[in-house]
C-alpha cells in the first residue's frame, strides 16, 4: 500500500499517482466544505462509493464518472461542517487501481486532513 496525506486548505490538493483530492468550500460566505477529486495529468474513468459521518451517517455511489484535470465540485454535492469526516473508495477503471480517500474538515475550515491510499 502506498499513501500520502496532508493538512490543506480549499484550493490545495493532495496527489497520488494520477489522482488529486482537495477540500472545497460550498455556499455563500464560505459555507460548508466537501471533497473535490480530479486527475493530475490525464483524464480517467472511475466508480466511486463513499460514506460520511456527521450528526447522521450516510453514503452514495456513482459509476462511470470521468475525472479531468480540472477537479470536480464537491463529490455528490456534499457539504460538511468542522470535524465531520467522509471516506471514499475510488476504483480507477482506466488504470486498474483502487484508492481510499479520507477527508476530515478542520477547525474554521482550515488545515483539513486528506489522505489518499492506493489499495490496488
Amino acid at each position: 500500500m502506498t499513501k500520502v496525506s496532508g493538512l490543506v486548505n480549499a484550493g490545495t490538493f493532495v496527489q497520488l499517482d494520477n489522482v488529486k483530492a482537495g477540500p472545497t468550500r460550498n455556499g455563500a460566505g464560505g459555507g460548508l466544505a466537501g471533497l473535490s477529486i480530479g486527475a493530475v495529468s490525464t483524464a480517467f474513468v472511475a466508480d466511486i462509493s463513499a460514506t460520511y459521518s456527521n450528526n447522521t451517517a450516510g453514503g452514495s455511489t456513482a459509476t462511470g464518472v470521468t475525472y479531468n484535470t480540472t477537479a470536480a465540485n464537491s463529490a455528490f454535492g456534499w457539504g460538511f461542517a468542522q470535524g465531520n469526516q467522509s471516506t471514499f473508495i475510488l476504483n480507477d477503471t482506466t488504470n486498474s487501481r483502487v484508492y481510499r480517500i479520507t477527508l476530515m474538515i478542520g477547525a474554521s475550515y482550515n488545515n483539513n486532513f486528506i489522505s489518499i491510499e492506493r489499495l490496488l
